[in-house]
This record gives C-alpha cells, sequence and structure tokens, in this order.
C-alpha cells in the first residue's frame, strides 16, 4: 500500500501483542504459511475511523479498496500499511474465521505473484531481452498479524471517541507502506475483471505480457489481475511495484485461491481479448489464438530455450487450507521469496 504525502500529524498508536504468520515459496512455486516462533509487539495508529469517508489519505488514514480499510502502522520501526476487511454487504468477511482466511489468501497470493516475476525475469534473460523494468509485488516483508491478547474485544467500524481501538478483529494484513515522497508515482493497471487491459504505454504492455506469460508458464490455468488497479512506478520508469493481486484459476487440486477467484471464465476473457505486441514477440511468447484460449506454438529453437530455462512447477496444489509451520532450531531453512529474487 501508498501514502500521498500530507501535512505533519501527531499520529498516537496503540502496541499489540501478535502472532506473525508470513508466507514461503518453494522452487517448484507451492506456498506455505510459516508461524514465527516469537510474538512481536506492533504499533497501530488509533483514530483512523474519524478519516475513513475521506478520498484523500490524512495522517492515520492511508486509504480504502473494495474490500478493505488501511490506516498507519509501525513494525520493528519501520512504516506498514495495516490492512483490515471492512463491512463488504454481499461479501460477508468481517467475522473471524472469514476474516483470517481472506487474508492468508491474499498473502499467498502475493507470494505466488512474486515467484511468477521471478520466471518473467528469467524468460527475459533467457531470451536475452534486456529492456524490463524492475519488477516486484509488495511483498517482501509483508505479513499477517494475529493479536495473541485473550482479552481483545476489537474496535468500531464507526469512529467513537470512547473506544480508541484501532482493530476491527484479530487479524490484519501488514505491508510495507510506500511513499509517494520516495519518488514513487502512481498508475493504473488492470482490474479483477477487465484482464490484460492495460495503458497503451510501454509499462502497461509490460504487464500485459507478464499477464501472457503467467498464462503460458501455468499452462492455461492461472491469470493474475486486479493489483488493487494500481501500480507504483519509479520516477525513471526503470520500477514497478505491484500489490493486492487476485487470481483466476482453473482445476486446482485444492480449489479456488479466494472468494474473488472466478475460474476458467475469466481465463478464457483473457485468451480472448488479450492481443500480444512487441514485448510478447521479443519474449517468445505462444500467439493466443484469439476466442479459443488456444496458443500457437513458439518455434522449435525457442521451445527449447524455455524447456531448459522455465521453471519446473505446476501450481496445482496451491493451498488454500494452510499450512502452518513453526520455525524453531529444529526445523530445516525455508526459501524466503526475497531469496529467490536476489
Amino acid at each position: 500500500m501508498f501514502r500521498v504525502p500530507t501535512a505533519a500529524v501527531d499520529v498516537n498508536y496503540k502496541s499489540y501483542s501478535i502472532r506473525v504468520l508470513s508466507c514461503t515459496v518453494d522452487e517448484h512455486g507451492h506456498p506455505a504459511i510459516v508461524e514465527e516462533a516469537f510474538d512481536e509487539v506492533i504499533l497501530i495508529a488509533k483514530g483512523w475511523q474519524k478519516f475513513k469517508d475521506r478520498k484523500v489519505p490524512t495522517d492515520p488514514w492511508v486509504g480504502r479498496g473494495g474490500s478493505k480499510v488501511v490506516c498507519q502502522g509501525m513494525f520493528k520501526h519501520k512504516e506498514y500499511a495495516i490492512c483490515q476487511v471492512g463491512p463488504l454487504g454481499a461479501f460477508n468477511l468481517n467475522t473471524e474465521p472469514a476474516n483470517k482466511k481472506d487474508l492468508l489468501d491474499e498473502l499467498k497470493t502475493t507470494a505466488i505473484g512474486q515467484f511468477f516475476i521471478k520466471d518473467f525475469m528469467n524468460r527475459a534473460d533467457a531470451e536475452g531481452y534486456a529492456d524490463l523494468p524492475e519488477m516486484r509485488f509488495n511483498f517482501d516483508g509483508a505479513f499477517v498479524g494475529e493479536v495473541t491478547s485473550h482479552d481483545f474485544v476489537g474496535g468500531p467500524y464507526e469512529y467513537n471517541d470512547d473506544n480508541d481501538d484501532p482493530l476491527l478483529l484479530h487479524s490484519f494484513l501488514a505491508t510495507p507502506l510506500i511513499s509517494l515522497t520516495d519518488g514513487y508515482k502512481e498508475i493504473k493497471f488492470s482490474g479483477s475483471l477487465s484482464v490484460g487491459h492495460n495503458p497503451e504505454t510501454f509499462l502497461g504492455n509490460v504487464v500485459n505480457t507478464f499477464a501472457h506469460h503467467v498464462y503460458d508458464v501455468s499452462d492455461k490455468t492461472c491469470i493474475l489481475v486486479d493489483l488493487q488497479e494500481l501500480g507504483f512506478v519509479s520516477n525513471d520508469e526503470k520500477t514497478i511495484v505491484l500489490f493486492d493481486p487476485q487470481a483466476h484459476t482453473n482445476n486446482w487440486a485444492s480449489g479456488k485461491t479466494g472468494y474473488w477467484d472466478l475460474g476458467e471464465k475469466q481465463i478464457a476473457v483473457f485468451a480472448k481479448e488479450h492481443t500480444c505486441k512487441n514485448i510478447c514477440h521479443a519474449l517468445k511468447l505462444p500467439k493466443l489464438l484469439r476466442g479459443s484460449g488456444s496458443q500457437v506454438p513458439a518455434g522449435r529453437a525457442a521451445n527449447a530455450v524455455r524447456r531448459k530455462q522455465k521453471a519446473p512447477f505446476r501450481i496445482q496444489d496451491f493451498d488454500s487450507d494452510c499450512e502452518i509451520e513453526e520455525l524453531s532450531g529444529n526445523c530445516s531453512p525455508r526459501i524466503k521469496i526475497s531469496d529467490l529474487c536476489d
């Protein structure tokens, strides 16, 4: 998440003891939720409810999306965006179990997105294409926090002077806060129901090509979409930071990746409407047969290169019911996304 520059405001915080749930991904692209062995302390800004109807972020209020409200936090001396599920009407996620599942699904989908970006960059290297900007999801340092206090009740969604609790439910998603003062600008990319329709610019072309790559490397079983309809680009346009992805999947053994997953129908829409541009051609992505979802095979030599370079994974056993692994001295090290991206 991001923050637009605002005038200096005194922000008051409330501290919580939390259990940290992070996500790892192995070399085959399989995510797993890891529970840290020791509790941590996080500071979460109070009083955001007072500003929640404002369209412009105002400390301590960061903003809202289609399903979440976001306020400021501090974790290990770094600024964080604290994302909580707000009242959603038809989407009844504002119960403890549904809220936690949604947040963990989001964290794992972001980890999968980062894994796909790593493979996308490898593909560009294999094909000798050196013009891609640096790309990443806002994943490094992200986690789901769960309050461990037994007497936690939760604050109100509406502002109440008599209740200064900034957390609505036990669980929340925490991501590093991106500030436009750090040299980033805002740009819109595709929404969850408008896959492949990105701006007719170089950066839009890059994201469209990335979407095609995900479709190809997942054997036409996945497309990544939404990205909160926003990305952040460095002012020199050499870095793209994406966040809050959603996925449409088909034939994954564990079922849907989240409540947003509309499956084969939306994958077919992408296959029908995506138009390959110069970067797709440079990366030798198979041309889509429009309207069929099939792909025209790339040249024999190109296929041989991809078979050699392509990550050996199929993500059909994506586990939406989280496996919890405790980090302790007896556990073998897990591969972190940050390690995969070095």
